[in-house]
């Protein structure tokens, strides 16, 4: 495992394709942003969790969902979860990409 610490907006690399930008940090968290091309799926660890959880035929996928990685992942981050109300940083940084 590589470890780098970065201030905010500064950036790593991974590749030729894939760029990780500190975008914020308060606290204990760090708010990333990843810019990466369609074709790379990105998705939490937890959520990972989750699919693999849902992939196992043991376990039945919630209903509407196809048991998919992309699909079964944005079923999961539906589900509420604690976190900080997006302030109005969070949205002007979302509507400039």
């Amino acid at each position: 495992m590589l470890v780098v610490t970065r201030k905010v907006g500064q950036r790593v690399v991974i590749g030729n394709n894939v760029v990780v930008t500190v975008v914020r940090i308060a606290g204990g968290l760090v708010r990333i942003g990843i810019e990466a091309p369609p074709n790379c799926v990105v998705v939490r660890k937890e959520l990972l969790d989750v699919t693999s959880t849902l992939a196992d035929p043991a376990v039945s996928a919630p209903p509407g969902s196809t048991g998919s990685l992309p699909s079964a992942a944005r079923a999961a981050d539906e589900q509420p979860h604690e976190a900080s109300p997006p302030d109005a940083d969070d949205s002007a940084e979302a509507h400039r990409k």
